[in-house]
């Protein structure tokens, strides 16, 4: 009867000599390229993680200089308006001496 596959990896059975003899392979220590390249996908995800907090830090920082110079241009837009109302409160008042 055939297996059913579900797309699980399925863990390697372990031998069952545990002969430790030189004729067995040395296991690779951890400064080796071989353990470099076991840890350079979170290195790169660390790197692509890094580059996108930058990226957004600066994008923080252009809609703070946006949110400043909209907060200008509201805070002048405010006063002419003031300025207009008074001018026109003027106008209203002097017709009526």
């Amino acid at each position: 009867m055939a297996e059913k596959d579900t797309g699980r990896a399925k863990k390697a059975a372990k031998p069952a000599n545990t002969n430790t003899s030189s004729e067995m392979a040395p296991s690779v220590p951890a400064h080796s390229v071989a353990g470099q390249r076991k840890g350079a996908p979170a290195l790169n995800a660390v790197k692509i993680l890094e580059a996108e907090r930058d990226a957004l830090k600066a994008e923080l920082e252009v809609a703070k200089a946006r949110i400043e110079a909209l907060e200008a241009a509201n805070s002048h837009v405010v006063n002419r308006l003031a300025w207009t109302i008074d001018s026109l409160q003027a106008l209203k008042d002097g017709v009526k001496t």
